[in-house]
């Protein structure tokens, strides 16, 4: 069986690389949560920058079903964590998924290719090219 490659991803933020396919993944259901339930991204997001942060009642487990383990120190995966970090803006209500690729010239054009084909596996329709409001209306 021949192996593939994944193509590793240089995120915004820093931190190492992220392969690509774990990267359109947890845009994806980041997506998806912030369209079912924008609190738990919220909750998320939140703890991924203060693990001190409790999550609410009911949002651990709405999380977990996504695939998004918290622990009392934040997500339990180190790369989930970062990616998160990355793809967010804002606090609470004004929470947005933005692009989680570093701004240039270079990385402009595949940030649009990433976020379209993970909004098109997601089945959602790209609100503008670089930002995505959390819970807006469509």
């Amino acid at each position: 069986m021949a192996e593939t490659s994944d193509a590793m991803v240089q995120l915004r933020t820093g931190g190492a690389p992220v392969p690509e396919s774990l990267l359109i993944l947890l845009l994806m259901r980041m997506r998806t949560l912030a369209d079912t339930d924008p609190a738990a991204l919220v909750e998320l997001a939140a703890v991924s920058r203060d693990p001190q942060h409790r999550v609410r009642p009911g949002k651990a487990e709405i999380l977990s079903s996504f695939g998004f383990e918290v622990g009392p120190r934040g997500p339990r995966d180190r790369t989930v964590r970062d990616v998160v970090l990355a793809a967010t803006e804002g606090e609470g209500r004004s929470l947005r998924l933005v692009s989680p690729l570093p701004d240039s010239e270079e990385t402009r054009e595949r940030d649009r290719h990433w976020m379209r084909r993970a909004l098109a596996l997601a089945g959602q329709c790209p609100r503008s090219d670089s930002a995505y409001a959390v819970g807006a209306a469509s």
